[in-house]
């Protein structure tokens, strides 16, 4: 997915946070937890996942900016998840540092 950031001011240049707000999964503080209690979901930028709770650094240029990042879903080991859908729910909140 790209996140696009704007700023309808014109000209603004400055670094942003983005913090992934949610639940951790019971077996990983990387993962967002799912009702299906053996999965969870990376966000993951630049090859690296983002831990529930934590931010990355980002920033507006001339009042844009963006990031791509992913949302994968993953297993814990040793187990097969539950057959049916699955669901869950996080928030990415921009911020300033």
């Amino acid at each position: 997915r790209r996140l696009t950031y704007t700023c309808p001011d014109p000209g603004i240049t400055t670094p942003i946070t983005i913090t992934y707000k949610g639940i951790a999964s019971s077996f990983s503080p990387h993962l967002l937890t799912m009702t299906n209690p053996n999965v969870g979901t990376a966000l993951v930028r630049g090859g690296v996942a983002v831990q529930v709770g934590s931010s990355f650094l980002s920033r507006i240029t001339n009042s844009v900016g963006g990031d791509d990042v992913t949302f994968t879903l993953v297993r814990r080991a040793g187990t097969f998840p539950t057959p049916g859908a699955t669901s869950g729910s996080g928030v990415l909140v921009m911020g300033v540092p």
